[in-house]
């Protein structure tokens, strides 16, 4: 079991598009199957790539093998049409970048390594799937448009979380459990990255429709889906009571990685 784990912007830039060259290659890598935990602090992860940390070394512990393949196309988990054995499947990385490497061909280098080491064999499609688009809601928006806070200083969000009938989370932080139910307080965030936060939890596409252009001050809180009846509000209601925005469904296609053929596990280093 991991007691915690190291939460990376991985899918940063998830449109961008590498050349499919089969010559880019890391200078040196190293897979093997992560040792089973007994107990302790652990950590749980990746980091590290051009314009991701360190432009010469990328690792990661700990990975599952599905996590992997998602990475090096740059496609989340709910674009990955994988078997589910894959998930279970982890896997300690480290891998030395040529200097000069670009972002786009880390990733080509991702996917060649694969490939080597576990004979992936991927393929795209299009799929219909249901998507939300995120709006303000009849009676009109109840976030408050703020300004930016100084760098480095992000308010205790105590008072906005208990006028949403929230409970509090730790000051500084995001987001967190808090008995039974996720709480989520940003003291000045974009409608835009606010939708970005919401297909995490939704695990589909979300855009951005309000026509809200400043920063808002955002306090919600909800019972996840696994919850016991009236343990608290859905996303989607506690959404639209909360902060007067609402999520209207739709349906619309979206590419997915179809993972065709990949080894248990990957030739010896």
């Amino acid at each position: 079991m991991i007691r915690s784990a190291v939460v990376l912007g991985l899918y940063a830039g998830l449109g961008a598009s590498a050349q499919n060259n089969d010559r880019l290659q890391f200078e040196a890598a190293t897979i093997k199957p992560t040792p089973p935990y007994k107990g302790g602090p652990n950590m749980q992860g990746c980091r590290g790539g051009p314009q991701m940390g360190d432009p010469v070394a990328f690792s990661c512990i700990g990975a599952p093998l599905s996590i992997l393949v998602g990475l090096a196309y740059r496609v989340p988990a709910y674009r990955l049409s994988a078997p589910g054995w894959m998930q279970g499947q982890m896997f300690d990385v480290n891998t030395k970048i040529p200097e000069n490497t670009t972002r786009d061909e880390f990733f080509v280098m991702l996917q060649n390594l694969l490939k080597d080491r576990f004979k992936l064999e991927v393929h795209h499609e299009s799929r219909e799937i249901e998507q939300y688009d995120l709006v303000v809601a009849k009676n009109g928006p109840k976030i408050k448009e703020v300004s930016a806070p100084p760098p480095g200083l992000r308010p205790d969000g105590t008072a906005a979380l208990f006028k949403s009938g929230c409970p509090a989370i730790p000051a500084g932080t995001l987001a967190g459990n808090i008995n039974g139910q996720k709480v989520m307080y940003d003291p000045a965030v974009d409608m835009g990255i606010f939708a970005s936060r919401l297909v995490t939890e939704l695990q589909t596409p979300v855009r951005d429709m309000t026509s809200l252009k400043g920063r808002y001050e955002v306090a919600l809180c909800w019972a996840p889906e696994s919850s016991p009846p009236d343990s608290g509000p859905t996303l989607m209601d506690a959404v639209r009571d909360q902060l007067g925005l609402r999520l209207e469904s739709r349906k619309a296609p979206a590419d997915f990685l179809v993972v065709d053929h990949i080894d248990k596990s990957p030739t010896a280093n």
